[in-house]
């Protein structure tokens, strides 16, 4: 996780709440952080979106990025519904929980507004960046 830049971006129910910004807009966070003298060249992506468009953004723009399956993605890119992911309540949770303990031990960590994010930003141990 040191050398890791984590990537959470909340776009689905967040969009009827608030404005988000592009995943675009990350864009410059992550080359800023790949251009870092001490460790940039070394660094690995891991993004975690709700959205399969915006992973598939991601990856075309940094091929070596990494999205974990295990993560649940939607096809949408409107509000998404707790019932559109198919796991059970217990395994949502645990994937949530997992989720935050990993974001929170990366290095670097480019959020913008959730709860799941906002709490692995208070208890990271790198350097978070709110993107907004």
């Amino acid at each position: 996780p040191r050398m890791t830049i984590a990537v959470s971006h909340r776009g689905t129910d967040k969009k009827a709440e608030t404005s988000v910004a592009t995943i675009e807009k990350y864009f410059e966070k992550i080359d800023d952080f790949l251009d870092d003298g001490d460790y940039g060249a070394d660094l690995a992506i891991w993004a975690q979106p709700e959205e399969k468009s915006v992973a598939d953004k991601l990856k075309h723009k940094y091929p070596g990025l990494v999205v974990m399956d295990e993560f649940y993605l939607t096809a949408q890119s409107e509000k998404m519904s707790d019932f559109d992911n198919p796991k059970d309540g217990y395994d949502k949770a645990f994937d949530a929980e997992t989720m935050m303990l990993m974001f929170s031990k990366c290095y670097y960590f480019i959020k913008n507004s959730s709860n799941l994010s906002d709490l692995a930003a208070g208890l990271s141990v790198g350097n978070v960046s709110l993107v907004t």
